[in-house]
């Protein structure tokens, strides 16, 4: 189920009776009214939902229907279920989590597992057009423990979501966590800022100990920045020439990586509205013994504010 907060409305689709059901209800304050649909997800449970107020759908993912775990992501808008063709997608399972994450303007999906009883633990975030997956606190892929996130939920105060998980370390010892993931934890290299807001930026290259580092920021989606001739040779840069690009600059954001290629950078944004909700990217950039040569260029960069 999941709450569509622009309608007032509970969303609730499939389930298992005796066998996987497709139908599709919502309750408000009057009762529950099945929607009649042509067409739709297949009978289904296991499956997750989550409701995003950006794009006004409630987004559906995966499940058992019919005996096979299923990858398929649908949308209902209110009246019909739109089946999407993302280009990536989680792989197939049952019994995840998913959330929609305001800082992220995404749906973050996490958990699952399948008949093998194979543990997910990466977590994926969808953007209304594809999947992408995101760096993890867990270890990724199939574990050998099996993981089961029983119960989770987004707190809106401390803009992170809130999971218990329930496990079998090595189908022996049972145990039991709970993990927090926040926007700063789950997307390398990509935050929503406030205006005003005070940011820890983390980066590492491991290759490059004790190198002189610039710290480059932008707000476009990584088109990158051709620089092209000269001793730079035919680097592109993956950020953007805009406005948060400029500031970077004028912010002073360089020094050295320590012995281990790493550094940490305090930021205090300007209280621009402009900034709010705009797509904000970092990256490393560090220089040769020429300090026009560039060496390296990463994304690896974690952004998290100061709380």
């Amino acid at each position: 189920m999941a709450f569509d907060a622009a309608r007032g409305k509970l969303v609730l689709f499939g389930g298992m009776l005796s066998s996987s059901q497709s139908d599709t209800w919502e309750w408000d304050s009057s009762g529950w009214t099945q929607r009649q649909t042509a067409t739709g997800p297949s009978p289904r449970y296991g499956h997750v939902m989550a409701y995003d107020p950006l794009r006004g759908r409630t987004v559906l993912f995966g499940g058992d229907s019919l005996g096979w775990l299923q990858t398929d992501t649908w949308e209902w808008d209110g009246t019909v279920w739109i089946q999407r063709q993302p280009a990536h997608r989680p792989s197939p399972r049952l019994g995840m989590q998913m959330h929609y994450v305001p800082d992220l303007r995404a749906c973050l999906l996490f958990g699952g597992r399948d008949y093998a009883s194979c543990g997910f633990t990466e977590q994926w975030l969808w953007d209304g057009s594809d999947w992408n997956l995101q760096p993890s606190q867990l270890p990724t892929g199939c574990t050998n423990s099996t993981y089961y996130p029983l119960a989770s939920a987004y707190d809106s105060a401390r803009r992170e979501v809130v999971a218990f998980y329930d496990f079998l370390n090595g189908g022996i010892k049972p145990e039991s966590s709970q993990w927090h993931f926040s926007a700063e934890t789950l997307a390398a290299s990509l935050y929503h800022p406030r205006p005003g807001e005070s940011l820890l930026l983390d980066l590492g290259l491991s290759q490059r100990p004790q190198a002189f580092f610039l710290l480059a920021l932008s707000q476009a989606t990584h088109p990158g920045i051709a620089v092209r001739g000269g001793v730079l040779g035919p680097e592109v840069w993956p950020l953007a020439p805009d406005r948060l690009w400029s500031l970077s600059l004028g912010f002073g954001l360089s020094g050295l990586l320590d012995a281990g290629g790493a550094a940490r950078v305090r930021l205090a944004l300007p209280p621009d509205p402009a900034l709010a909700y705009q797509d904000f990217h970092a990256a490393a950039i560090t220089l040769g013994f020429n300090p026009f040569q560039v060496t390296d260029i990463t994304n690896n960069v974690w952004i998290r504010p100061v709380r």
